[in-house]
Order: structure tokens, then C-alpha cells, then sequence
């Protein structure tokens, strides 16, 4: 075999290498420890979204989802960060009498448009799965949003758990 054929298969290689993990699905959530949250208590969540608003400006691209579990409620938001690969950073408050709490972080990589959070009644825990955007090019605009990938999942005595 000459040099030019060894050296062409040696780049297709390694073509296919880079493009498959460039391609590859979202990063698991990488979870703080709980004994690393400092205490962080707000009054109310629109004070959260307003402070978001305010520090990041108009352009802010975060969003949340409030979610009412066996009496409990819960204020997930999600804030992506940095530039090159994006940062997603995941808070979520439970609401403690009149107070919110901080009672988990978690951060990702991603490689996806957004991601959502679902209740997973039957099994008791909160599930976080990828959404994928089907997008007109056409119409700019998008055309339909699906569920994608489950790429990590908390317990709800994880949540409820006092420290």
C-alpha cells in the first residue's frame, strides 16, 4: 500500500471519530453535592426571574417550570452560560412555608436546543430528558418540539430530604 492510500484512510478515520463525538447525545447531569449548596432562601420566584432578568438583561435565554408534587411545590430553572460548547446550569427550589430554598444544582453540557423536567409518579422520582426542535426553514420559525433523551433523574426523597 502506498503512503497516500494509508495516509487518506488514517484522515477518514479520523474524520468519522471527531464528527461521531461532536455528534453524540447530551452529558449526563453532573449533580452538586448536597453538602456543598449553601443556604439560599428567596421570597418569591418572581423575585428569582426578575434578578435573572435584570442581570442578564432582556436577550435572557433561561427558562423555568414550576411543578406541585404530594403537596410539595418545586421551581426548576435553567440557565444556559458561557459561549463555545454551552452550559446549562439547573437550580431547583422547594418551597418551604413562605420561603423557597435552593435544594439542588446541577450542570450540563449539551448539545440540544433545551431540556425539560417530567414526574415520574410511578417510580417516584423527577426525570430530566432532552426536547428536540423540528425546525421550517421556510417559515423560520419552529415546527414541532418532541421529548427527546432521558439524560438524568432525581428522587423525590432526594428533594424532600432536610439537611
Amino acid at each position: 500500500m502506498d503512503k497516500k492510500k494509508i495516509i487518506t484512510r488514517l484522515l477518514v478515520v479520523l474524520l468519522f471519530v471527531t464528527i461521531d463525538s461532536y455528534g453524540q447525545d447530551v452529558n449526563e447531569i453532573k449533580w452538586e453535592c448536597k453538602d456543598n449548596i449553601q443556604p439560599f432562601f428567596i421570597t418569591d420566584t418572581c423575585l428569582l426571574t426578575d434578578g435573572l432578568q435584570n442581570f442578564w438583561g432582556n436577550n435572557a435565554s433561561y427558562y423555568s417550570k414550576y411543578m406541585s408534587i404530594n403537596d410539595n411545590n418545586f421551581f426548576f430553572v435553567f440557565l444556559p452560560i458561557g459561549s463555545g460548547v454551552p452550559l446549562k446550569v439547573i437550580d431547583i427550589y422547594r418551597q418551604e412555608d413562605y420561603l423557597w430554598r435552593l435544594v439542588a444544582m446541577g450542570k450540563i453540557q449539551e448539545y440540544c436546543f433545551s431540556i425539560t423536567v417530567d414526574l415520574d409518579s410511578c417510580n417516584n422520582r423527577i426525570v430530566f430528558s432532552t426536547l428536540d426542535m423540528e425546525y421550517d426553514r421556510n417559515a423560520g420559525k419552529i415546527k414541532a418540539v418532541t421529548k427527546g433523551k432521558e439524560i438524568s433523574e432525581l428522587s423525590l426523597s432526594e428533594l424532600l430530604r432536610d439537611d
